[in-house]
């Protein structure tokens, strides 16, 4: 009885047959598995080419990636001035500290809560109509809210 094996990649495993029931000793998979996985890492038809890492600064020259980083980080540099400006207006009107940390929780508490929800929404309906119908709800609510305490 022949109790070689060929895989795909061409490698001959003698004896798997006779040894399927023998473990390695320190790992507990089978001699032949390692031999296996032994040969397959060292083979040169199997390990990639190295690639020549890019530059740091090659993203940037895509036209479109630079605009779209740069407003990302002016947008999250305004959430990030108002998130500490109404903490500290908050300490300025009412020292007490459950106050201002209820404040705090209100800023947060939307993303927490919709964020995965409604990344889970634009994977599943037409991204385009969702984000007209989010930023329609956007305008329709703050324009309430403004009528409500007479700003227009």
């Amino acid at each position: 009885m022949n109790t070689s094996i060929v895989n795909k990649c061409g490698f001959a495993l003698h004896g798997c047959a006779s040894r399927a029931n023998a473990g390695a000793a320190s790992s507990g998979a089978p001699d032949y598995i390692i031999e296996f996985l032994h040969a397959v890492m060292n083979d040169p038809r199997t390990t990639p080419p190295p690639h020549a890492a890019a530059p740091a600064g090659s993203p940037f020259r895509n036209t479109a990636f630079t605009v779209i980083w740069v407003a990302t980080v002016v947008s999250n540099i305004g959430g990030w001035m108002y998130n500490v400006a109404s903490g500290w207006l908050m300490t300025s009107l009412d020292p007490n500290a459950l106050i201002v940390s209820m404040v705090q929780v209100a800023n947060s508490l939307p993303m927490f809560l919709f964020a995965i929800p409604a990344g889970a929404l634009a994977d599943i309906v037409n991204q385009r109509r969702f984000l007209i119908f989010g930023e329609s709800a956007i305008t329709i609510v703050s324009t309430a809210f403004a009528r409500w305490y007479g700003f227009v």
